[in-house]
C-alpha cells in the first residue's frame, strides 16, 4: 500500500509543487493527498469539483459532514465509479456517532485506508456500558438493534452540566489566544517560549 503522508501546515508553493509531481507520474513521488487533511470534500458539491479538478484522491467520509449513513454510501459509489480511495473521517465522535460510522464503514467495499480515529482518546462516553472496546486495534461493528448502542441519560445529564459550565468545545481553537483561527498556510504561530498553561475548570 502507498504510503501516505499527513500535511498539518502546508505551504502554497510546497502544495503546487507536490501536486503537479504527482499527478505527472514523478519518479519516488508517492503522495496521496487525504481529503479530511485538506477539508476539500465534504459534500456532493466538493466531490463533483473534485473529480472535475483533482485535488485529493482519497475521501473522507464521515456521518456527520455528509448527512448521515445513506448520503456515505452514495459518496462511496461515486468514488469507486472515479477511482478516488475512500476511508473514515474522526471528528472526536462519541459512541453514538461512532457506531453510525461503524455500520457505515462495514458496507462500504472500496474502504481502501485504515479509519482515522479520536475514540482512544476519550476519558468516557454517554453509552451504556462506558466506551466500545478496542480489540487488536479494531471496534467491532455493534450488533444490538438500531445502532447497537443505548445512551446512558444519567452520563448524558452529567456531561450536559458540564458544558453549561465549561461551554463549547474548542476543537480548533486555542485559549490563550482567543482571536486565532487556524488558516492555511499558518503565518501566525504560538511563542514556544510562552509556559502559559489555560485554566479549565473540570
Amino acid at each position: 500500500m502507498k504510503a501516505i503522508r499527513y500535511l498539518k501546515v502546508p505551504t502554497e508553493k510546497y502544495l503546487r509543487k507536490s501536486i503537479r509531481a504527482y499527478f505527472e507520474g514523478e519518479p519516488g513521488c508517492d503522495l496521496r493527498w487525504i481529503g479530511g487533511i485538506l477539508r476539500s470534500s465534504v459534500n456532493f458539491e466538493q466531490l463533483g469539483a473534485n473529480i472535475r479538478d483533482l485535488a485529493v484522491d482519497v475521501i473522507l467520509l464521515d456521518t456527520t459532514f455528509w448527512g448521515g449513513i445513506r448520503p456515505c454510501l452514495k459518496a462511496a459509489g461515486i468514488c469507486e465509479t472515479f477511482q478516488l480511495g475512500v476511508s473514515v473521517h474522526s471528528s472526536g465522535e462519541l459512541g453514538i456517532q461512532l457506531a453510525s460510522m461503524l455500520h457505515m464503514a462495514s458496507v462500504i467495499p472500496n474502504l481502501s485506508f485504515a479509519a482515522d480515529a479520536h475514540y482512544h482518546e476519550l476519558v468516557d462516553d454517554i453509552i451504556e456500558g462506558g466506551k466500545l472496546k478496542y480489540e487488536d486495534g479494531s471496534i467491532s461493528v455493534p450488533s444490538a438493534p438500531g445502532l447497537g448502542v443505548r445512551l446512558d441519560r444519567e452520563k448524558l445529564a452529567e456531561y450536559s452540566e458540564m458544558y453549561r459550565r465549561l461551554g463549547p468545545y474548542p476543537y480548533d481553537r486555542d485559549p490563550l489566544r482567543p482571536c486565532w483561527t487556524a488558516t492555511i498556510p499558518n503565518d501566525r504561530w504560538a511563542n514556544p517560549a510562552d509556559d502559559r498553561r489555560p485554566e479549565i475548570p473540570y
